[in-house]
């Protein structure tokens, strides 16, 4: 159970002053959404007149359009939108599913509000809203056990063949949920690559309606990615059921809280030691715990935080991030901890790609879950990653073994390529992760946090 009595402006106030708060104007991806009988419209006006937003034409038109698939949602009846029957006799409303958004634009520029707006007026159930990297780990699982469940393939019969998981998978989310609301829509793995046209064919065809955000536009999906020509197929299919919107803007998270507070140290400063151990004794006050390891299971593997004291644990960067570690593991962590203090983090650069893509799953897991992070790094925010350095020669060998594991053929053009699709992938997700670290140094994150924490309990 989550702890809501200890604060960040508590624990600025008790850690020796070591700095001010921070400016306490509202971060737009922290804003209360309430749902309006206006619908999208009304929420976004009522933010407007209370001053918790400033006019943004873009942001405008971006309500306007989601406006109208709320209104196309009203009148669609599912169930005759995916059977024949339906198809052909359906007369008292809308039997075929509206077209859903694909909203894409730079980091922190509101995208992932506009469709919380949505989401939350939208009036039906069953609707979900995932990030779109937990939506493909939950994907990998079934597929998994559906492989475990399937009969044994008889290597007898020229007729036996392996039954194709993704049909019924398809229908098995369908059936469970057909408004989808993907936030972070990115695809940087080959095994996603390889089946999302299948699958989001099944998923249109019955009836669900997708609304995502997104950095790209959907031609520079997987762009230079491996075996880049069995996943373009998907574009057109993505870009005929739903319609790509942009949203250009500013970062409104870096912006609004350009001043970094202490909960950033410099690890290169003799006494972040000392400042470190102090928080955490503060920490665990409100615990009311003792230290002592605790252990995190994941899929069967057993992850030991030495130093824990009920939701806070108190690790390292080599600890989480050179690691065999992934997605599924920094989620797990999100649910077991609600504040962790993750000690030096090094200068990161595309040379480092195991490492850096961990950091950066990692810090897209934590922000989407709400943990208070507490870091201490090599060098101020803004410095802490090296964007103009290429992949080394032991990436490109991982990414070719990966290749190979996949069956997949590689070209010499396709060996440059990795590294492109690297460097552009990873400068894309590195401005993502610096907007995202800004923002979780600010007392509105933590208190969204605590209110979250509060809401769960």
């Amino acid at each position: 159970m989550r702890k809501a009595a200890w604060s960040f402006v508590s624990y600025h106030q008790r850690s020796f002053q070591i700095c001010s708060s921070l400016q306490s104007q509202a971060v737009q991806q922290d804003i209360a959404i309430e749902k309006s009988e206006h619908g999208p419209e009304g929420t976004y006006k009522s933010l407007l007149e209370n001053g918790l937003l400033k006019v943004d034409e873009e942001q405008q038109r971006v309500v306007y359009r989601l406006q109208k698939l709320y209104q196309d949602v009203r009148t669609y009846n599912k169930t005759s939108a995916s059977n024949l029957f339906g198809k052909l006799f359906s007369f008292s409303s809308q039997s075929s599913a509206p077209r859903g958004v694909y909203l894409y634009g730079s980091v922190g520029c509101g995208k992932t509000m506009l469709m919380d707006m949505l989401y939350k007026n939208v009036d039906i159930r069953p609707k979900k809203r995932v990030h779109f990297n937990q939506f493909m780990i939950d994907v990998h699982k079934r597929i998994h056990q559906f492989k475990l469940d399937a009969p044994p393939v008889d290597h007898r019969s020229k007729t036996s063949k392996p039954l194709d998981p993704i049909p019924p998978i398809a229908k098995d989310i369908s059936d469970e949920t057909w408004f989808l609301c993907f936030d972070e829509f990115q695809v940087t793995d080959v095994a996603d690559a390889m089946i999302l046209r299948r699958l989001f064919t099944c998923l249109f065809e019955n009836g669900v309606i997708v609304i995502a955000t997104s950095n790209r536009h959907p031609q520079d999906l997987y762009k230079n990615g491996l075996q880049r020509g069995n996943f373009l197929p998907f574009i057109p299919i993505l870009e005929k059921y739903c319609e790509v919107v942009p949203l250009s803007g500013v970062d409104y998270r870096r912006l609004e809280f350009s001043d970094i507070s202490k909960t950033y140290f410099n690890s290169q400063d003799a006494s972040t030691k000392d400042k470190l151990e102090e928080v955490f004794k503060l920490l665990c006050e409100n615990e009311k715990q003792d230290v002592k390891p605790k252990t995190v299971e994941v899929y069967g593997r057993n992850n030991v935080f030495q130093r824990a004291c009920g939701k806070v644990a108190f690790t390292s960067f080599d600890e989480l991030c050179r690691k065999a570690l992934g997605a599924a593991d920094y989620i797990a962590f999100a649910k077991a901890f609600d504040t962790i203090i993750l000690t030096d983090v090094p200068v990161m650069s595309p040379r480092r790609k195991v490492e850096l893509r961990r950091f950066i799953t990692l810090i897209d897991n934590f922000y989407d879950n709400k943990v208070r992070l507490i870091l201490s790094a090599a060098q101020p925010l803004d410095n802490l990653f090296i964007t103009n350095e290429t992949m080394n020669d032991y990436d490109a060998e991982a990414k070719r073994m990966l290749m190979d594991d996949l069956g997949l053929i590689g070209t010499q053009d396709e060996d440059h390529n990795i590294s492109l699709f690297t460097a552009e992938e990873e400068i894309f997700a590195i401005e993502r992760t610096v907007s995202r670290l800004t923002e979780m140094q600010s007392e509105q994150y933590w208190q969204a946090s605590e209110d979250e924490s509060n809401n769960q309990n």
